[in-house]
């Protein structure tokens, strides 16, 4: 098996990485972001950071 050992992954990286796998799929429930309606980039990346410091401040 390729399963790592339990004792051998790192809690550090465990916990960030799972912290910004629940951030992805949390946003994920705004449509403007999933399906990237906006024309410009500049306005995706606007609504992205709007949607970020919503979800912070939850």
């Amino acid at each position: 098996m390729n399963a790592p050992d339990a004792g051998s992954v790192d809690a550090t990286i465990f916990k960030d990485r799972n912290l910004f796998e629940r951030f992805f799929s949390g946003i994920e429930h705004f449509r403007r972001i999933t399906t990237r309606c906006d024309k410009l980039a500049r306005n995706h990346a606007g609504l992205l950071k709007l949607v970020a410091a919503l979800k912070c401040c939850a």
